[in-house]
This record gives structure tokens, C-alpha cells and sequence, in this order.
């Protein structure tokens, strides 16, 4: 009866496993006489234990007798086993994963980000950001965790018709195309560039030999920067007119010939996408004096009867001497004076003997022009093309 009472307290105790010394403690107030020894102390808790284990685990009747069976034998063994077991049974069940934390999870995205921020610098691949915000150098936008730096100097509406807070402020909240020109992670640095974008997709839109309206933007000593203008009535993209390709006349610099801010019509050269440059030509809209004659430079319908003022017969100052040299050089076989003319305008002051690319029969044709005068000079000769260049330029440098 002593053991009934002993083990319905414990299991209306929700279960709770006491001590050995509370068992014994128990069970020698049920027992006034002390007749119970240590060890049958021990081996009462010891069945409790085994008793209130088996409940929840649900073990097989053979396990259960063999689980009680070692602690009636074993109480000290018995509890060791046990704790054995529980330790077991949590290494199989749970598999503890350290959890990455937030900071790991940001630096990981970070890296990731950088990495392609350099693909898209080295790809040249425009993207596509809203405007975050500006500062006084220029305007932010995000690209995944980075913020990257578009300056003043690289954003496309800044005309300098507006300051450039106004022209940051402008652009907060919008969507800009942009090119990276620049990743440095070590310095943080990721710049880009509205104006580069701005270009490559402009300059998607020309064909060479096609002729555009334009603006001088700017004259320097090489050349003229010209602003294309497109359909939209925007100028998004400049080219390079260069000295060489704004007149088939000499030109000592451009500001002889263009003022910033004229209107023009060019003709596309070049459009060079890996170094994105941009040729354009204003000569290439006339026509070749190396393929002119007397015909094409008269006008249809030449009339003749013209004052002395307008018609030139005299001879050509130096042209005679210079024809005879000429007739000197090895491979030459003839040189004649042909028909004389008044141009419109003034190509040279000096003599000047241009050779035409106009075919002639046995030979070449010259031009020889001095002011507004032209006369034709017929050679007839067996040297090629080089060789004809070179024996003028030998026969001018003699001829003062």
C-alpha cells in the first residue's frame, strides 16, 4: 500500500521525477517502523523513475522490461543510460544551422552588386535608375544596394540655362539612362554618365554618308564641334568637323569660315562606337575641284560676250614658265594651253595648278587658276597619277 501511495503522488504531480533522497524521505514516513533499508529506498525511486519514463515514450513491452530491468538492477546506471538516451535522441531530431545574420546577408549582396557594377563597366551595357537624390556635385541613383554618382558635367538637360540645383532638383524622382565610366570599390567610387548614354543611343540613329542638320557648338584650332539636330528638335549628340573636311579651299581656322551658333547641313563621315567619335564633312556637300574642268566650273549656257572686266584673255602669270618646265620632265610628251575663263568667285590670289580627276586621253588635265582666272592645261604624258603629282611639285618649287 506504502508503494501505491507513494507513486499516485508523483503521477498527480504532472509526472515530475523527484530525487532519490525525497523518495526515501517518503517512503520512511509511510513506513513509521524503519524497517526499509538505503537500498530498497533507492530501488523504489528507481521503479518510479522507470515507471513514469515509459508513459510518454510509448515503448515496446520488451524495451519497457528491459529499460526497468537495468535500473531495479543498476539505480545509479539506470539514471546514467537515461541521460544518454535523451542526448541521443536530441543529436538525431534536431539539426542545429547558424542563422546568417543581417549584416552578412547586406555584405553579401554588396558583393555581389560590385560585381556587377564592373560587368556593366567593362560591357559598356546602358542601365536604367530613378533619380534618388542630388547634392552639389551631382545627382544619386540606386542600382541594387549602390548608390551611383552621376555628376553635373555628365547629365544631358544641364544646357546652362539653369543652375545646377535646379537642374538636381529637376531630375529627383525620375528615370535616367546612364553609362558607368568608373568602378573603384576600394575607393567607393561608382560613377556614370547621362551625356555617354545619351550619345550611344543617338548615334545608333546616323548612317554614314547621310546628311543631318546642325549647330556649331564650339571652333577649336583642329576643327568645329557640331550638334546634330534630330527629329524631336533635340541636339543629343556632337561631332568633330575637322579643319581638314570644312572647306576644299585652304582654311587657316575654322572661325574664317563658321560662327558658334550657326546653323549648318553636314555630312556624316564616321561613326566610331568603340571610341565614340563622330566625323562629320562640310566640304564632302560640294563638289571635288579634282573633278572639276572648265565645263562643270562654267555655268550652262556660258555666254561669251562678256566686258573685258569679266573676261580674262590674257595669259596666266608664271603659267607659261611653269609650262615649260613642265615640258622638261622625263615621260612628259606634250603640254598645251587650253580654254581660259572667269570663275565667280575667287578661289586663289596665288597661281595655284590643280589636277583634274577628269579622265583625258593620253594624259591629264590641269587647272590653273589666279584669282577669278581658270585656264585648262592639257598634258599628254606616260607617268601614272603619283609620279604626274610629283613632277608639278618639282616644276612649281623651280617656277618662282
Amino acid at each position: 500500500m506504502a508503494r501505491v501511495v507513494c507513486r499516485s503522488q508523483l503521477l498527480n504531480a504532472g509526472l515530475h521525477l523527484p530525487s532519490s533522497r525525497v523518495c526515501q524521505r517518503k517512503t520512511q514516513k509511510l513506513h513509521p517502523l524503519g524497517a526499509l533499508s538505503d537500498r530498497y529506498a533507492e530501488t523504489e525511486c528507481a521503479l518510479l523513475r522507470c515507471l513514469l519514463l515509459r508513459r510518454p515514450g510509448r515503448l515496446s513491452s520488451q524495451s519497457k522490461g528491459a529499460r526497468c530491468a537495468a535500473e531495479v538492477q543498476s539505480p545509479a546506471k539506470a539514471s546514467e543510460s537515461e541521460g544518454d538516451g535523451v542526448q541521443d535522441s536530441e543529436k538525431v531530431a534536431v539539426k542545429r544551422v547558424p542563422k546568417a545574420s543581417q549584416q552578412q546577408v547586406n555584405q553579401r549582396a554588396k558583393d555581389s552588386d560590385w560585381k556587377s557594377a564592373q560587368q556593366l563597366f567593362e560591357s559598356g551595357e546602358l542601365v536604367s535608375a530613378k533619380v534618388e537624390g542630388a547634392n552639389n556635385g551631382g545627382v544619386l541613383i540606386k542600382l541594387g544596394s549602390l548608390l551611383g554618382f552621376v555628376p553635373f558635367s555628365q547629365i544631358r538637360s544641364n544646357d546652362g540655362t539653369k543652375s545646377l540645383s535646379e537642374v538636381g532638383a529637376s531630375l529627383v524622382g525620375k528615370t535616367i539612362t546612364a553609362k558607368v565610366i568608373e568602378v573603384n570599390r576600394k575607393a567607393g567610387r561608382f560613377v556614370l554618365s547621362e551625356k555617354l548614354a545619351a550619345w550611344i543611343e543617338a548615334a545608333q540613329q546616323l548612317t554614314v554618308d547621310e546628311v543631318r542638320e546642325g549647330r556649331v557648338d564650339s571652333l577649336t584650332d583642329f576643327g568645329a564641334f557640331v550638334d546634330i539636330k534630330f527629329p524631336d528638335g533635340s541636339y543629343p549628340i556632337s561631332g568633330l568637323v575637322h579643319t581638314s573636311e570644312l572647306s576644299w579651299d585652304p582654311v587657316h581656322h575654322p572661325e574664317d569660315l563658321l560662327t558658334v551658333g550657326q546653323e549648318v547641313r553636314v555630312k556624316v563621315v564616321n561613326v566610331d562606337m568603340e571610341r565614340m567619335r563622330l566625323a562629320l564633312s562640310l566640304k564632302q556637300l560640294e563638289n571635288d575641284p579634282l573633278l572639276e574642268t572648265l565645263d562643270t566650273i562654267m555655268p550652262a549656257g556660258y555666254d561669251d560676250d562678256l566686258t573685258d572686266d569679266e573676261l580674262a584673255v590674257l595669259p596666266l602669270p608664271g603659267l607659261e614658265d611653269i609650262c615649260n618646265e613642265l615640258q622638261k620632265e622625263d615621260g612628259v610628251l606634250s603640254v598645251a594651253l587650253g580654254r581660259q575663263a572667269v570663275e565667280k568667285r575667287v578661289v586663289s590670289q596665288d597661281l595655284e595648278l590643280w589636277l583634274s580627276n577628269a579622265p583625258a586621253e593620253n594624259g591629264y588635265t590641269l587647272l590653273a587658276r589666279a584669282g577669278r582666272q581658270v585656264q585648262e592645261v592639257m598634258v599628254e604624258t606616260t607617268l601614272d597619277r603619283e609620279a604626274m603629282k610629283a613632277a608639278i611639285q618639282r616644276v612649281t618649287t623651280i617656277v618662282p
